[in-house]
């Protein structure tokens, strides 16, 4: 088949995550593989075709939506690259016919884009990681039922009318959307994130590179703190972790709200907790390797079940995982079910203290369950089980 991947992003279409592995598994697989993603402005590059790793790149000149911190112009930016995607599409990749077009959410704006590839008779697969607007009235970003909810939630529906499968991240994901949109359920399958599973990550990496003391137990925090990561409970565990002895938090990524992290550092001269900046992929990946716990932070006020990728960093060097989140995401009760994580409610501030200090003194327990999330991971979150899972709801209704 000829593949077509359509990403609002640079990031994770050119090396090692959920995207990339999966185009690359279909490659391996003998398929022709194609990627339209978003080169924004500020990478200086105007639209253009290349080849790389087996697959050919159309990076498409957008606006800036990430790292943007002007709302406006990133409202308009996001409102035009289902335009400038159509274009392109049709301008440097107009002659090919996809059998398979595949399109993750975020964003759900790229209803023009897809009805154009669904009329050449392309199947549409939509790789639903994010509810939106949904987990946007869940942030009070803006309200149920206002001018600005009512415009995507319709662009949420003709995304959902067009695709011809939906994949959802997990059990929890699946029932959302045929409670909330019984009319789609026989679109609606199961379709976790996955990642190529390479042999264990040896670094150079040490304690010392980040004035980590020797004997310190490491809890690990890697991505983005925003909003949807509940950065308010955040701080209040770093402030309660000065209570817990030989243990550091780490905090790796970006987002908006990594000030807060700092100043609260800063300010309440907090000795347990350092933040380190965005790390370049191997020594993040060597710092995983290195930590002896990982964490997951999700919002308490989300109704949509969340499930963040970045658990599968951890899975993957064996870490056993903390998830202190909302009611709703499954993530939190599939660790603890299947013995390689505790869940904890990201409005309980006392239980999340508990839990770290369960594993901080148990150094047996977070190795078996650590044995267990690796095993967990190359059961379900093995991207040759993703591709699997696709061709064969794919082969299901008559697709291939």
């Amino acid at each position: 088949m000829k593949v077509l991947y359509i990403s609002s992003t640079k990031a994770g279409v050119l090396s090692q995550g959920i995207y990339y592995d999966l185009m690359q598994e279909f490659v391996e697989n003998g398929h022709e593989m194609y990627c339209a993603f978003a080169n924004e402005k500020r990478f200086g590059e105007p639209t253009h075709v290349f080849e790389a790793n087996e697959i050919t790149y159309l990076g498409i000149e957008t606006g800036n939506i990430t790292k943007n911190p002007n709302l406006i112009t990133k409202g308009i930016a996001t409102l035009q690259i289902d335009g400038q995607f159509k274009k392109a599409l049709k301008e440097h990749f107009g002659a090919i016919h996809f059998d398979l077009v595949l399109v993750s959410t975020p964003p759900i704006t790229f209803t023009k884009t897809l009805q154009y590839l669904h009329n050449c008779k392309s199947i549409v697969y939509l790789m639903l990681k994010d509810i939106f607007p949904q987990n946007a009235v869940d942030l009070e970003m803006f309200s149920k039922g206002g001018l600005i909810h009512r415009f995507f939630s319709r662009k949420e529906l003709k995304s959902y009318q067009i695709a011809d499968l939906i994949g959802c991240m997990s059990p929890a994901n699946v029932d959302y959307m045929n409670t909330h949109f019984p009319q789609f359920q026989d679109k609606v399958s199961l379709l976790p994130n996955a990642i190529k599973i390479h042999e264990a990550f040896t670094s150079s990496v040490r304690k010392s590179d980040f004035g980590i003391p020797e004997n310190d137990i490491i809890l690990l925090y890697g991505g983005n703190v925003g909003l949807p990561q509940g950065p308010d409970f955040i701080v209040e565990c770093l402030k309660a972790l000065e209570a817990v002895e030989n243990v550091t938090l780490v905090i790796a990524g970006s987002g908006s709200h990594i000030p807060l992290i700092e100043k609260t550092i800063h300010d309440n001269d907090l000795k347990n907790s350092r933040y380190i900046g965005q790390l370049d992929i191997d020594t993040y990946n060597g710092l995983t390797a290195l930590c002896d716990i990982g964490l997951i932070f999700l919002d308490y006020r989300f109704k949509i079940p969340n499930y963040p990728q970045r658990l599968l960093s951890y899975l993957k060097e064996s870490k056993p995982v903390i998830c202190a989140t909302d009611v709703s995401t499954d993530i939190g009760t599939i660790a603890e079910d299947n013995h390689y994580g505790v869940r904890v409610l990201s409005n309980d501030v006392e239980s999340w203290v508990r839990a770290v200090e369960k594993l901080c003194v148990n150094e047996s327990l977070r190795k078996e369950m650590g044995a267990n999330g690796k095993t967990f991971l190359e059961l379900n979150y093995n991207v040759e089980h993703a591709y699997s899972l696709i061709m064969s709801q794919l082969k299901e209704k008559n697709y291939v």
